[in-house]
């Protein structure tokens, strides 16, 4: 399943964001006693953040039966201010009613990526193995080069098949990352791109359009909901034929 939401402003899509958030843990908690929910770093998830922290949606969320991943992390201490997880602690969850055993965190200072990516990877299994290890919401953005969570254009996790969380090295910059693959990514019951801004239009019309090999093009749950979030400026090349095609495209090759 899919579906493009298109709003006219950031601050529009995220009103609609956080009930349809709040509406997919509640039912998971419902079903399964337990809300599996992993973050994503950049600009718009933290303004999510900020909202879901606001009093309003802040009782509407259950945070006792929530456990927090992350879907990458760069490769810095968790109090660095690139740190994925000191953003989403600053903006939400320092302020938030749950349990620390409830947040997992990956180590991105650790040494050895490798043994990071690995132990992270266990503790997936650990809270999820009994669940197929699917994560009831993804959350993801989508950067320039159109690489998401930290899975890069010509990197060597694009191909992974087994792993579920593995080291990644940003070969533009040197980076180390630590990035969950797409094995794990498309087992979720819902993933949500989140994409805004006018910078993103352009990589947005190709890949809708079916031109390029991006790696944002490779997430495509098996048998769970992908939903596109985008804002006006970010959809503003997209012609209506363009939206057809593209789900045509992904009907025909999800879980592929």
């Amino acid at each position: 399943m899919i579906s493009i939401q298109i709003y006219p402003t950031t601050s529009e899509l995220l009103e609609h964001l956080a009930p349809a958030t709040v509406e997919i843990s509640r039912a998971a908690v419902e079903q399964s006693g337990l809300f599996a929910f992993a973050l994503s770093g950049g600009t718009t998830p933290e303004s999510f953040y900020r909202l879901l922290a606001q009093d309003f949606w802040k009782k509407r969320f259950p945070w006792h039966d929530t456990v927090f991943f992350w879907s990458d992390e760069r490769a810095v201490r968790p109090d660095d201010p690139q740190s994925n997880y000191r953003m989403a602690m600053d903006t939400m969850l320092c302020s938030a009613p749950v349990s620390a055993t409830h947040i997992v965190r990956m180590r991105g200072e650790e040494p050895d990526l490798e043994k990071a990516a690995v132990d992270y990877e266990t503790e997936v299994t650990s809270v999820l193995g009994n669940r197929h290890l699917k994560f009831d919401l993804v959350l993801l953005g989508m950067g320039e080069d159109g690489h998401t969570a930290s899975l890069f254009p010509g990197s060597p996790a694009l191909t992974e098949r087994e792993r579920l969380v593995v080291a990644n090295r940003v070969e533009s910059s040197g980076e180390g990352r630590l990035t969950f693959t797409f094995p794990l990514i498309n087992r979720a019951r819902s993933v949500y791109l989140l994409v805004t801004g006018e910078r993103k239009a352009q990589i947005i019309k190709q890949v809708f359009s079916g031109r390029g090999n991006f790696p944002v093009q490779k997430v495509r749950p098996g048998d769970g909901q992908l939903t596109w979030w985008m804002d006006r400026a970010a959809a503003s090349d997209l012609s209506k034929q363009d939206i057809e095609d593209y789900i045509q495209w992904y009907r025909e090759n999800r879980g592929s």
